[in-house]
C-alpha cells in the first residue's frame, strides 16, 4: 500500500507473524517530490532548444543517474543537474502554452509551472517552406525573358523585311 506523507511516497508492507501486525518500511530510496523555487526561462523557441535553468528544493538526491523534466507530455532527461539546480533543454513543441516539471525518479512529478512555446517568422523558415516555388518562379522568368525576346527579335526582323521590299532604304551621307 503506498501513501504519502510530507511530500514523500513511502512503501508500507504489512505481516501478520506473532498474533500482531507489524510495518515495516522497505528498502527502496525515499525520493521526494521536487518543488521548483524560481526558473530562468518562461519562453522559447517551437523549435526548442531553450535552456531553462531551474532551482529546486529540497536538494536533488545524490546517487540518482536520471532527473526528468516534463514539457506538456513530453518527458525528457535533465540536460544537466546539481544540488539545487536542473537545467532542461526545451524539446519542440507547437506554440502556444504548456506545463513544465521536474522529476528526480520519473514517477513524482514537481508542481507546475508556466512555459511558452512561441512561433519562429524567420525569413530562413518561410523560404524553406516555399523553397520548391522559388526555385520555380527563378527559373522560369529568365527562360520567359529569353523566349520574350527571340520572339521580339524576330518580329522586328520581319518588319525590317517587310519594310526593305516596300520602301527603298535611302542612304545618308556621313
Amino acid at each position: 500500500m503506498l501513501f504519502c506523507l510530507f511530500h514523500f511516497w513511502l512503501k508500507i508492507t504489512t505481516s501478520n507473524s506473532n498474533k500482531s501486525d507489524r510495518i515495516k518500511l522497505s528498502n527502496d530510496t525515499i525520493i521526494p517530490y521536487p518543488k521548483i523555487i524560481n526558473y530562468t526561462m518562461n519562453r522559447g523557441s517551437e523549435e526548442g532548444g531553450t535552456y531553462i535553468v531551474l532551482h529546486v528544493s529540497p536538494h536533488v538526491p545524490k546517487n540518482l543517474y536520471h532527473v526528468y523534466c516534463r514539457f506538456g507530455y513530453i518527458q525528457i532527461r535533465a540536460w544537466n543537474y546539481t544540488e539545487q539546480y536542473v537545467t532542461c533543454r526545451s524539446p519542440p513543441f507547437y506554440p502556444g502554452q504548456t506545463i513544465l516539471q521536474v522529476s528526480f525518479n520519473n514517477k513524482n512529478w514537481s508542481d507546475e509551472v508556466q512555459f511558452y512555446y512561441i512561433k519562429n517568422y524567420s525569413i530562413n523558415k518561410q523560404f524553406h517552406k516555399f523553397r520548391s516555388l522559388m526555385i520555380a518562379i527563378l527559373i522560369l522568368i529568365p527562360l520567359i525573358g529569353v523566349f520574350k525576346w527571340k520572339a521580339l527579335s524576330k518580329s522586328k526582323e520581319k518588319i525590317l523585311e517587310h519594310n526593305e521590299e516596300s520602301i527603298p532604304l535611302i542612304e545618308r551621307p556621313l
